[in-house]
């Protein structure tokens, strides 16, 4: 079988371990670019309280901002020091076994990682979370949120009939949705982002709360 994953708050806690850290710098950012705020710690704790329910920095950054001020003119600058500006020396966990469950996934079926970003920071990302890249047989980043070709061109790779593939992710219409198109069999990882994704919910075939519940389901299919 082969078994797609997606990489933030799928195989490392990026919602909970590196997303806080990027925020506070977000913030700083935009105060540095002329944001007016009456107190640091109460804005950043708003801003933490606002992304616990967005569906993306984006969301988070811009609710911000037309709540807190009204001005949305720092758009560009917060977000980019989230997606474009991070600093090397970030910490990052794996989730809770990710390690285990890979190893054990990797001595029968094929691995393999689509994630969206940019191709140096995903691949530091695994490198900071202790994940071993050779452990997958392939890894595509693309810098844009359109997966369905990469999960086209990885069933044409490994000549896998779709129904004999599995993708895993947290976020449904980008992960899930190109996969169901394929035929591709769809698991819902309800962590960080994922748990607040409430639409399109049909995409899912499967929904785990913990990555260890993966190895049931793929034992059914």
């Amino acid at each position: 079988m082969l078994i797609i994953f997606d990489l933030d708050d799928t195989l490392v806690d990026t919602s909970g371990t590196l997303t806080p850290s990027q925020l506070k710098c977000s913030l700083e950012a935009m105060i540095e670019e002329g944001l007016l705020i009456k107190n640091f710690n109460d804005a950043l704790l708003y801003l933490y309280k606002i992304d616990k329910h967005a569906g993306s920095a984006k969301e988070t950054i811009k609710f911000f901002l037309k709540s807190y001020c009204d001005d949305i003119s720092f758009f560009e600058t917060g977000i980019n020091k989230i997606y474009h500006d991070l600093p090397e020396d970030f910490n990052i966990l794996p989730l809770p076994d990710a390690k285990n469950i890979l190893e054990t996934l990797r001595k029968q079926h094929h691995l393999a990682i689509v994630s969206s970003g940019k191709e140096k920071f995903q691949f530091l990302k695994l490198k900071k979370a202790g994940i071993e890249p050779s452990i997958f047989t392939k890894i595509v980043v693309t810098p844009n949120a359109e997966k369905k070709p990469h999960y086209k061109n990885l069933l044409e790779e490994f000549k896998i009939n779709s129904n004999q593939s599995l993708v895993c992710g947290d976020k449904v219409l980008v992960d899930l949705l190109p996969a169901k198109e394929l035929g591709i069999h769809t698991v819902h990882m309800l962590w960080g982002r994922g748990k607040n994704q409430t639409t399109g919910k049909q995409w899912a075939d499967y929904t785990i709360n913990e990555l260890p519940e993966i190895l049931k389901i793929i034992e059914e299919l």
